[in-house]
């Protein structure tokens, strides 16, 4: 209705309806109105500024924070709408109220990437301005912002909260621990400071801050800060804790609400101490931590649920003279500033950021291509084949890699911003202009921080208390062959842990399980865990026959091989889903993803199991193509589909490989019918020859009809052959679904799942032929490597007593 409203309506109309909007938001606030005001601005003449002012207005003198955050949301979208060049000294103002929502610093990120002046305090708001201005200069081929040819520290200063920690905007702690994202280093020495405002009655509860390793992060985070040896706090309480234990460490008075209590740390001479208001406390104490590992700020709480302390690591109130907060450093000419380096594409942007990588999935740091090492740089340049616009690049610098560099600076800067703004990225989504924007920023990001972006999320969804689920399994049961399906069903290592773990709310547990085998009293370590998951990999994979040569169906009827000529994996069966015990096999394959969803969210366990790439890109709700499963699912069709002849045949037709003919069939139903001979007549009528101009006709449309029916043929073909698994995809899928966040996964490259539930690379075998560095081998071996990648090329069949590196010849299509 609103959309209409804004289409249909004439002019005059338009101007008073949206008067009336504005008087009903001056009195109520209302989401319709605000959202019917948001449409109807674009499309009213010299509406923009009378409806910024009105609202801003409004937002101004209310006493309402529920009407100030309604229309500080449509002045958002009013702005992010617009085309025009609004006057945005209207909502100066407007930047300076308290408390400083998402809502308002979304306003104030809209403004600022449109030229206004915004004073910003904390880094999202900065990150995040800048992120989008990047995107947008890229977009329109202009020199991007000045800072982001430098490592952007400065400016990306924020809190990190630790799992299970509840916050309150971007620097209120509620309950559970947080982390500064920049350290003091004792190499590079300085003087550092940060506080914490007490809140009222706050004392009741408890506060510690001090400083940490990043060891106290990845083994004590669900601690407080000082509990262990790689950090040290001051409890508000009076007590000051060192290496685990506790002494007194008094003030001068008993610490209230509203007070501020800040950490000292001099790295230079390794002392630290704390102050009250202003005041130090005691004296200065050694650091009683390594004196070469980074100090961080921590802070850990847990107050009532309606109080807030405030953590604040820069624009503090009582920084000492001569000492450093974490404050962001903006300046006027932050996103004024342009880079000199020339600009390009965001498409040249994007396959920079696909190269890099991809050279990160092979094992090559992107320092080293910066910094020239030549160790890598032919396997830097073998990948640039596949990225056009990043190649002429180099070929326009005469070959020279280093013509890249400040482009991946970008790329580097750019993924820590969007890392520092990934809190406020979520409150843009409502925006469609910025929310499309940040979209095309997150195809930027280098894989560390699209990943990191991603374990936000994670790491808030996974239960870290509660402890692991014992199981037990019978390994003899498991070892006896078995004839019957619903025998290898329930006594395989897939089925028994199926049976024992399927109804147990388990799966988003940190440490999901515990394994004790049948008849052993060893206690599992984590050894026979991860034993148990490589016997249950096997039972889902292939098994290779040395004296046949041939490939052997899983064990797991769950599974089935894929019908590739050389890149061997596997994929689930849709054949046991519709047969006798089909519950039974949809529930399993829901179980099989559910372990994959752990292994996804909690990165604690691996699965040694080899997926195609189709599958992963359905699991992350990306769209493969049939070049997709041609790469490595299934190539055998390809030159069927390539085969117009094959195609055009309808006995060919209507049996083709692994598609269901009834789907085939209805694309011939409707097949326009292919003009008959010329020489022809007409039933009972007299035969008149046609002209040569006639038959030119009648030929081109027996081609034009033809390549109709062809390409309808081919796109059939290739929709049912993407289609084929998606039945038992689907049930895989709504296991992971049920482990791991949607939003979470809708962030996810599928290579990001792939890597963080089986650690495998997107490397062929082919590539690792290509890119192996054979000068160390002795001569015998390198022949035998040559001889395996010849008959590879050649199709040939190679024995060399393995499992996977097999390569056999392409079945003649039917």
């Amino acid at each position: 209705v609103i959309n209409n409203l804004a289409v249909v309506l004439p002019n005059s109309a338009k101007e008073g309806l949206l008067r009336s909007c504005l008087d009903t938001l001056a009195v109520t606030p209302s989401v319709g109105v605000s959202r019917l005001a948001a449409s109807l601005v674009p499309t009213v003449p010299t509406a923009l500024n009378v409806t910024l002012y009105g609202l801003a207005h409004i937002a101004l003198t209310t006493t309402s924070q529920l009407r100030r955050d309604a229309i500080v949301d449509t002045l958002s979208k009013v702005l992010d709408a617009s085309t025009e060049v609004p006057n945005l000294s209207i909502l100066s103002k407007l930047m300076l109220i308290r408390p400083r929502t998402l809502g308002v610093q979304r306003l104030m990120v809209l403004v600022a990437t449109r030229g206004g002046n915004v004073h910003f305090e904390t880094a999202a708001p900065v990150c995040l301005t800048l992120a989008l201005m990047c995107e947008a200069a890229m977009s329109n081929v202009q020199p991007l912002p000045l800072v982001v040819d430098a490592p952007v520290t400065s400016l990306t200063h924020r809190l990190i909260p630790m799992p299970n920690t509840t916050m309150r905007g971007d620097t209120g702690l509620v309950v559970g621990q947080v982390r500064g994202s920049s350290s003091a280093d004792p190499r590079k020495g300085g003087k550092f400071y940060y506080e914490v405002v007490v809140p009222a009655d706050g004392m009741s509860n408890a506060i510690y801050m001090g400083w940490g390793t990043r060891e106290h992060e990845q083994q004590s985070s669900f601690h407080h800060v000082g509990a262990d040896n790689h950090s040290v706090a001051f409890d508000l309480r009076s007590i000051l804790h060192v290496m685990g234990g506790g002494q007194e460490y008094h003030p001068p008075r008993r610490i209230r609400g509203g007070d501020v209590v800040g950490a000292l740390l001099d790295v230079d001479i390794n002392q630290m101490c704390w102050s009250l208001n202003g005041e130090e406390i005691g004296m200065w104490m050694m650091v009683p931590l390594p004196t070469v590992e980074p100090l961080f700020p921590f802070v850990s709480a847990r107050v009532d649920e309606k109080l807030t302390v405030e953590v604040k690591l820069g624009n503090t109130q009582f920084c000492p003279d001569g000492f450093s907060d974490f404050t962001v450093c903006v300046t006027e000419t932050t996103f004024v500033d342009r880079s000199p380096v020339a600009p390009e594409s965001l498409q040249f942007y994007e396959q920079l950021s696909h190269w890099a990588n991809d050279l990160c999935t092979l094992g090559i740091r992107l320092d080293d291509i910066r910094g020239g090492d030549s160790k890598w740089e032919s396997r830097g340049r073998t990948q640039l084949a596949l990225y056009s616009l990043v190649a002429d690049k180099v070929q326009d610098a005469n070959g020279s890699l280093s013509a890249l560099q400040p482009y991946l600076q970008h790329l580097d800067s750019l993924s820590d911003l969007a890392l520092s703004a990934a809190s406020l990225e979520s409150s843009v989504r409502s925006l469609d202009n910025c929310a499309a924007s940040c979209a095309r920023v997150k195809k930027l990001l280098l894989f560390a921080a699209r990943w990191g972006v991603i374990e936000r999320v994670l790491v808030s969804a996974m239960d870290r208390d509660a402890r692991a689920f014992a199981a037990t399994v019978d390994m003899a049961l498991a070892k006896q062959p078995h004839t019957d399906t619903i025998a290898i069903l329930q006594n395989s290592i897939v089925g028994q842990l199926y049976a024992a773990t399927n109804d147990e709310n388990i799966f988003k547990r940190r440490n999901m399980l515990t394994i004790k085998l049948n008849g052993s009293i060893s206690e599992d370590g984590g050894g026979i865990l991860r034993t148990v998951l490589s016997l249950l990999s096997e039972e889902m994979m292939y098994t290779f026959n040395p004296t046949t040569s041939e490939r052997e169906a899983p064990k797991l009827p769950l599974f089935r091989c894929n019908d590739h000529s050389s890149i061997f994996n596997v994929l689930p069966s849709a054949e046991p889903l519709h047969g006798p015990h089909a519950e039974l096999c949809q529930s399993m394959l829901r179980w099989v993803g559910k372990v994959m969803g752990n292994a996804a969210l909690t990165g604690r366990i691996m699965l040694a199991v080899s997926f195609p790439k189709i599958l992963w890109m359905k699991l992350v709700d990306d769209t493969p193509t049939i070049e997709d499963l041609f790469y490595d699912c299934n190539d055998t069709c390809k030159k069927s589909l390539e085969d117009p002849d094959l195609l055009l045949s309808d006995m060919y037709f209507d049996v083709f490989p692994f598609v269901d003919a009834s789907s085939l069939q209805q694309a011939r139903g409707d097949e326009e019918k292919v003009p008959s001979s010329p020489l022809t007549g007409p039933p009972g009528g007299m035969f008149i020859m046609p002209s040569s101009d006639d038959l030119v006709v009648i030929g081109q449309s027996r081609t034009r009809n033809q390549q109709k029916v062809l390409n309808r043929r081919r796109e059939a073909a290739s929709n049912a052959l993407l289609t084929e698994f998606d039945e038992a995809i689907g049930y895989i899928k709504e296991g992971i679904e049920s482990v791991v966040p949607p939003a979470a996964l809708a962030e996810m490259h599928w290579d990001d799942l792939r890597r963080r539930v089986t650690g495998s690379s997107t490397q062929t075998p082919a590539d690792l032929l290509r890119e192996m560095d054979m000068g160390g081998l002795s001569d015998r071996v390198q022949i035998c490597l040559l001889y395996t990648s010849d008959a590879a090329d050649e199709e040939d069949s190679v024995d060399l007593g393995g499992r996977r590196i097999i390569k056999k010849k392409k079945k003649k299509n039917r």
